[in-house]
């Protein structure tokens, strides 16, 4: 760009670079400010609920076309699948369409399947011969535990699994999650001191969670590398250079944080603490808002506290309000704070 070549820029989950860079689209917006306009082609992805209507009055005004009296700026919001587009995503994947569809009327997982990742584990169960589920915290549930059992071309051939418990498997790759979510580093590295240490990063050093004890049937157990290794080296997991690791989609962190949090039965309020920011304003933090959502699912006292903090998220959280029961709840909620 500074040698005046036309260049193309592709910049992928501007609400993910959030965890490490609170303003990130400030930061872009200096950057964008040293370049012509006419030199560069920008895309840029971010979740809906995400995105900064701020920046959008900066491209607008940095695009304007002033002979046009336009601006050359689009936005685009990816809409729920049609039939026809999980026509094709059914063919792609060799299942039958009728009993498929037949399955989705009778369990009325209608809303679930026009979303990718909910369609994704609707295919899973599907192809598993399990019923539907019409509930989204169970839909994702097995469908975590679906990809932590995936293969993964990163084991070694004929290698023994070192976690046989599908609930044991949920509980490690959700202690890592909210290791994730909690401390703001993305990458996860199974040791900082060796030969898989990136230089000068900012990272999850699995070695440090290998003190921490987990329970199972009452009892205390404590993970090994091995396990770490297999949880990394599943389906919910990308590989990056360097042996870094990194959730294939933020919403596995987020729903697998609140699965293992959930479980630990601790006190609402002392959740709340973690979740809100520590300036006594009551509002939650930004990067926690999806987390805070899935933990409302199983928590209907947490769910209550999180719309007195933020009542939008009903309408702006990417957790899809699928379930009956907790919509009613949310009604509920909504009608007390109308009276208030």
């Amino acid at each position: 760009m500074n040698d005046r070549v036309p260049t193309v820029l592709f910049l992928d989950s501007l609400d993910e670079s959030r965890v490490n860079i609170k303003c990130a689209e400030t930061v872009l917006e200096d950057v964008l400010l040293d370049v012509f306009p006419g030199l560069l082609q920008l895309v840029i992805t971010c979740r809906t609920p995400a995105w900064p209507d701020s920046l959008t009055e900066f491209l607008q005004k940095h695009w304007e076309n002033k002979a046009a009296k336009e601006s050359s700026v689009s936005i685009f919001e990816i809409a729920p699948y049609s039939r026809e587009q999980v026509l094709v995503r059914l063919a792609e994947e060799s299942l039958d369409k009728d009993s498929f569809f037949e399955a989705i009327d009778s369990s009325n997982a209608h809303g679930l399947a026009r979303q990718p990742l909910g369609l994704k584990f609707l295919m899973s169960q599907f192809r598993d011969g399990s019923t539907f589920s019409t509930s989204r915290w169970e839909l994702y549930e097995r469908g975590c535990s679906a990809l932590l059992k995936e293969n993964s071309s990163r084991r070694l051939e004929g290698a023994s699994s070192c976690l046989p418990n599908v609930q044991s498997r949920l509980q490690l790759a959700g202690l890592i999650a909210t290791c994730v979510l909690l401390t703001n580093n993305t990458d996860v590295v199974l040791d900082n001191t060796g030969d898989f240490a990136p230089t000068e990063a900012l990272c999850l050093d699995v070695a440090r969670l290998l003190t921490v004890p987990l329970e199972a049937c009452g009892d205390n157990w404590h993970a090994t590398i091995a396990q770490y290794t297999e949880t990394l080296q599943s389906g919910l997991f990308l590989s990056k250079e360097n042996g870094v690791f990194v959730f294939a989609h933020r919403t596995y962190a987020e729903f697998l944080a609140a699965h293992f949090i959930s479980a630990l039965h601790l006190p609402t309020r002392q959740v709340m603490a973690v979740l809100t920011l520590p300036d006594n304003s009551g509002r939650l933090v930004p990067q926690l808002r999806e987390l805070a959502a899935w933990l409302g699912h199983s928590n209907s006292e947490l769910l209550g506290l999180v719309l007195d903090a933020e009542p939008e998220m009903v309408f702006d959280s990417s957790v899809s309000l699928t379930d009956e029961a907790h919509i009613s709840a949310i009604f509920d909620k909504l009608a007390s704070l109308g009276k208030v």
